[in-house]
């Protein structure tokens, strides 16, 4: 009996305390398209005489629940006239600037590397096409035409040379014990317009606003006023309710006149987590968070926090490269543009993920010609097998597929790649049972095994007490 009785303590731990594992994870991740090159100028003499397009996966490139791998487009184009020819060419693709690298983008011009410009689009909304169908959309010349633009955005609640009172608070605590400090002002939101830096909570009611932040050592915090002037009362508390005050504490506020734009400017400079922010020049900068900031102030009573600002370079967007390649008369140079993309990750029909990558190849068809493209595929060693294409690709060797065109194909690349050589009936069916145990985790299972373990015993018991002696 006490062999039995461990073992149903045993069951009993295994069935109370064990966690159902099947959510540890999202099952669905959105990835973008990219896209061919294009010349910005609708007309050009250049002719594509051959493309190499190479997806390669073999390297370890690991965004958040995704699969990413290097995009090499190598173009040899030809300037058939007896005219130098300076040739301004676009490369548009669609991914978020914070996860952007780049270090991972490079140009080249005959193994030369190009500088190049970094222009942001406007957000993206690609319909969810699911495991089994490429997106319907297509990036059309005039949505690069209007990404690529140098014109400031004109904001309605502010305008860039605009002057505001920029107040500064250096805040420290006295002692060795964390101080919640709060900050209170009134404001009029069709007068006054704030945004505020280095506070973690905000409450409001009716005019009334109060900013706090938690601080173990000295910190600065600082709130951009438009419209007015504020003023503060500043408190300091030892709990998160603000019921219990302290008085150890120093506080120290100073102001100072600054304009819209360049304290915009400042605040992408403290940006954390991305380098493409550099990528961008000053206008494209103040563009991305004039926009969202014109937005907060619309719609949240003139109000706005630096990391909504932020928070721009995660939204996914359509993103375009631009430079200049130089052609002397009657050449032929060789034109590359590299960078990391990542796919969708799909796994609400098999247990193992489905990862679908898009190319959008018909931006080509704004070239004057364009023949001969190559497709290869090289694939990474957890997922080896394309399961889906747009296109017809052939398994030329082990974890890599290929195809070969004359001319530009009607249709836009997009491809699967999965675990096994073919998505089964059998790989359907276990994610169906996964996802009856996930709702019925593992305690009706040891509630099972318990009602066996116990008819035993019983079983066992009764034996023992009906034998004759």
């Amino acid at each position: 009996m006490k062999k039995y009785a461990a073992i149903i303590t045993l069951l009993l731990i295994l069935t109370l305390f064990t966690p159902a594992a099947a959510n540890s994870g999202p099952v669905y991740w959105q990835g973008y398209p990219a896209a061919e090159m294009m010349t910005i100028e609708k007309e050009t003499p250049l002719i594509v005489e051959s493309e190499e397009l190479v997806f390669d996966f073999s390297q370890q490139y690991t965004p958040t629940y995704n699969l990413a791998g290097k995009v090499t487009a190598t173009y040899q184009m030809s300037n058939p006239t007896a005219e130098q020819q300076a040739v301004q060419m676009a490369f548009p693709f669609c991914g978020r600037l914070q996860m952007l690298d780049a270090a991972e983008i490079v140009i080249k011009a005959d193994a030369h590397e190009l500088p190049f410009e970094l222009y942001l689009g406007s957000r993206l909304d690609f319909a969810d096409s699911g495991a089994a169908a490429a997106p319907s959309n297509s990036l059309t010349f005039q949505d690069i035409l209007s990404a690529v633009s140098r014109q400031q955005y004109d904001a309605d609640n502010f305008s860039a040379g605009e002057v505001g009172r920029l107040y500064r608070f250096m805040l420290s605590p006295t002692t060795e014990q964390n101080i919640n400090f709060a900050v209170s002002f009134s404001y009029h939101a069709e007068e006054i317009s704030i945004l505020c830096h280095g506070f973690n909570g905000f409450e409001r009611e009716g005019e009334k606003v109060r900013l706090t932040s938690w601080c173990a050592e000295p910190m600065q915090a600082a709130i951009f006023v438009l419209g007015g002037e504020l003023d503060f009362t500043v408190q300091a508390y030892t709990d998160g309710e603000l019921t219990d005050s302290t008085d150890l504490y120093t506080a120290e506020i100073t102001v100072e006149a600054q304009q819209v734009k360049p304290y915009l400017l400042t605040l992408s400079r403290q940006q954390p987590g991305t380098t493409a922010i550099t990528l961008l020049d000053e206008t494209q900068v103040y563009n991305l968070y004039a926009e969202a900031l014109d937005r907060q102030f619309t719609y949240n009573l003139g109000y706005c926090a630096a990391e909504e600002l932020w928070a721009q370079a995660e939204q996914e967007r359509m993103l375009v490269l631009l430079y200049t390649v130089e052609f002397p008369p009657q050449s032929v140079r060789e034109v590359s543009v590299s960078y990391v993309t990542s796919g969708t990750m799909d796994k609400r029909e098999t247990v193992s993920p489905q990862y679908s990558f898009t190319y959008l190849l018909k931006p080509a068809a704004h070239w004057r010609h364009f023949k001969n493209l190559q497709i290869r595929i090289i694939t990474p060693p957890e997922t080896p097998y394309v399961v889906n294409s747009s296109l017809p690709l052939k398994q030329t060797a082990e974890r890599e597929y290929s195809a070969e065109f004359t001319a530009l194909p009607a249709d836009d690349l997009y491809f699967t790649l999965y675990a096994k050589e073919k998505i089964t009936a059998a790989d359907k069916a276990a994610v169906k049972i996964k996802r009856i145990f996930a709702y019925f985790p593992l305690s009706v299972l040891g509630l099972l095994l318990l009602s066996i373990m116990l008819r035993r015993i019983f079983t066992v018991k009764s034996n023992t007490g009906s034998r004759k002696y």
